[in-house]
């Protein structure tokens, strides 16, 4: 029967990836793992068993290797590529999520625009019939002081 091992800092199966380490009381973690439990935990302790450990390099064996059978290489393989599955989905999932928020934002901003241009449209048709009254009150100024002007003469 092939030997599955995960590390119990992480939870995920040792594989080829990853450097796999062990201190003195025989439990084995990702080397990454074990030094980050090191440098976060109060006290120097074994994460399985909790005896004390001192740190150094005589104490911890930074990599162990593994002689692994064909086929429980096959397994570790499925194994790897079933928590590789999972990571994309949830990438995948993730990316889904940050599309459909992307798409909310730009259905906002073109609704945004619309009434927008709606209102440019609106001050400019605006702004043509004010100028069209403008332009009439002018000549209707300009036909008023000659015809004042022609009375004053005629006076």
């Amino acid at each position: 029967m092939p030997i599955r091992a995960l590390c119990t800092i992480c939870s995920d199966f040792f594989d080829h990836s990853r450097d796999v380490a062990a201190i003195h009381c025989g439990h084995t973690f990702h080397l990454q793992c074990l030094i980050q439990w090191f440098e976060t935990a109060p006290s120097r302790t074994c994460p399985q068993c909790r005896i004390q450990v001192r740190v150094g390099k005589r104490t911890i064996i930074n990599k162990l290797f593994f002689d692994l059978a064909q086929e429980e290489e096959n397994v570790l393989d499925a194994e790897f590529l079933k928590n590789e599955l999972d990571n994309i989905r949830a990438q995948l999932s993730q990316k889904d999520k940050e599309k459909r928020d992307s798409q909310v934002i730009i259905d906002t901003l073109r609704d945004t625009l619309e009434e927008r241009n709606a209102t440019v449209v609106s001050l400019q048709q605006a702004l043509g019939k004010a100028e069209m009254l403008c332009s009439t009150l002018k000549k209707q100024m300009k036909y008023l002081e000659q015809q004042q002007d022609e009375t004053k003469q005629a006076q």
